[in-house]
């Protein structure tokens, strides 16, 4: 009678380890993608309240003293004149040298035909506090004077998990997701304080990022081998006894 091979416990753990596809990072190509990914998830941040003339006037582009150098612009601060709650909740915008900028349609050469922001001296960062998967922005910078802008995505814990470099042109769409979660972008890009780059249409949301699968990296290949040598032993072993 042929005696019965039993598969290691470790070696059947390397296979399972093996054929599960990793959490990994990609680029969404439009916002028609976005949407699918996101469903009944989704939100954006327009920033057009900001400027709307019923919160306050603001007539132009305008260095507001709040909320400060190096601190967050959330929905719960309090812009002056116009009160908290402009800003959708579940995003944090910082930025490590100054305060926040806003451009109303057709100020700055931007392009843009509503409001858009960004931060001053070359820097940008986008948080989530909220759950997010995915997101996607509309990037803008000077139209005379065109700069490579790169936009670097982090997941829960900090660790980079993908980035691009591209030189947008007016409203240029740029999104990611991550199946594990994304918590920070950063954005990067000019020479100089009027520069910097600014965004639109703030999307994001937990949604049910499409899966990644990737080829396995050659030590995976190479663990697996070893544990299917070991699993060869020991059925020649068990079928010599």
């Amino acid at each position: 009678m042929r005696p019965t091979v039993y598969l290691p416990r470790a070696a059947a753990a390397l296979l399972v380890l093996a054929g599960a596809p990793a959490a990994h990072a990609q680029q969404i190509a439009t916002r028609t993608d976005l949407a699918t990914i996101l469903g009944a998830t989704a939100r954006t941040e327009t920033f057009d309240d900001v400027t709307d003339p019923a919160r306050g006037v603001y007539a132009m582009s305008t260095h507001l003293p709040q909320p400060g150098p190096g601190l967050p612009l959330t929905s719960a601060t309090d812009m002056p004149n116009r009160g908290t709650g402009l800003i959708e909740p579940g995003i944090a915008f910082t930025n490590p040298n100054n305060g926040h900028w806003f451009a109303p349609a057709g100020w700055g050469f931007f392009g843009n035909t509503s409001t858009v922001y960004g931060g001053t001296h070359r820097e940008q960062d986008l948080a989530f506090t909220m759950p997010t998967r995915a997101f996607g922005v509309d990037l803008y910078v000077f139209a005379s004077q065109p700069i490579a802008t790169t936009i670097s995505v982090f997941d829960l814990g900090g660790q980079l998990v993908g980035s691009t470099t591209l030189t947008p042109t007016p409203g240029q769409f740029v999104g990611w997701q991550h199946e594990a979660g994304i918590g920070r972008v950063h954005f990067s890009g000019g020479s100089g304080d009027a520069l910097g780059v600014r965004m639109d249409n703030v999307t994001f949301g937990a949604g049910a990022a499409a899966p990644v699968t990737t080829t396995p990296e050659p030590a995976t290949f190479a663990l697996v081998g070893g544990g299917l040598a070991l699993v060869g032993a020991v059925a020649r072993r068990r079928r010599s006894a």
